[in-house]
């Protein structure tokens, strides 16, 4: 059976929602909208020109216009890291969709690693990296292609890190992308994938399944569409953690609190054992 049709079925079976929208259609379902040629004839070719022609190259413009969430943002995912492993000292990365190579300076070289290799498919933030990181040579690595034409090598990363990009893959690359991420992490290596979610983990039935952005071609899944393709390509979840925001956070979570009126947003550490 095809991989979408095995999505769908599982989602039926949780007894959740398939409908998504955006601010001018409606799907019944994933599949529905991944047969909708008025979107898919350009999916891939939109997002390339969002990224390629109108957002700026600086941290505010790879934050969507969220520059301040930045902080929050890298002390939550090293807050994560280190729960899983407390020295990551000598580790081999890779940096998805890696914009300007923010992850890359902000957290996978302060917590140790040998080298990072920055994967980012618009040309014009890719070449802002190697100044913006401003790193050693023999520590980053540059390559301009997108994350759906990524091919590693095999073992090769202890860790990949995926963040504020999965949206732009439509299903059938999104899984293939986690099989090929399982095939490039070590034995020990983990995937991190941060992003945001639409609803909470507590979805209603009637609750939509996705909804897509028209304005850069990307979709936002809900909480259970994201486990459930978790569940189909046999990845463990080591972690999760939801970046609390400011109405929800503890008086120690302060400094680590999103404003409530953007998506949620969820870090899951994955691995194939």
């Amino acid at each position: 059976m095809e991989p979408i049709f095995c999505l769908e079925r599982a989602l039926r079976e949780k007894k959740c929602s398939l409908r998504g929208t955006s601010d001018s259609k409606e799907w019944p379902s994933p599949s529905a909208l991944w047969r909708d040629v008025s979107m898919m004839d350009d999916w891939y070719i939109e997002a390339k020109s969002y990224w390629d022609n109108e957002a700026p190259i600086s941290m505010d413009g790879v934050l969507g216009g969220f520059a301040k969430l930045d902080a929050p943002d890298i002390k939550m995912s090293r807050n994560l890291m280190l729960k899983l492993r407390t020295d990551w000292t000598g580790s081999v990365a890779a940096d998805i969709a890696a914009g300007i190579g923010r992850i890359t300076k902000s957290l996978l070289l302060p917590l140790g690693c040998a080298r990072v290799d920055i994967i980012e498919q618009s040309a014009g933030l890719l070449s802002a990296a190697p100044e913006y990181v401003n790193a050693p040579d023999e520590k980053c690595r540059f390559f301009c292609f997108a994350m759906q034409e990524w091919q590693p090598k095999f073992k090769e990363y202890d860790i990949i890190w995926v963040q504020w990009c999965i949206g732009h893959f439509t299903d059938l690359d999104f899984i293939q992308f986690l099989y090929t991420c399982r095939d490039a992490l070590t034995s020990n290596g983990i995937l991190f994938i941060k992003d945001n979610v639409l609803g909470t983990r507590e979805a209603e039935p009637q609750d939509d399944a996705f909804y897509v952005d028209e304005d850069d071609y990307s979709i936002c899944r809900s909480y259970n569409y994201l486990r459930t393709v978790f569940d189909l390509v046999g990845v463990t979840i080591l972690a999760e953690c939801q970046q609390p925001t400011t109405s929800s956070c503890s008086a120690a979570e302060i400094d680590l609190a999103f404003p409530n009126d953007i998506y949620p947003v969820f870090a899951f550490a994955l691995a194939w054992r």
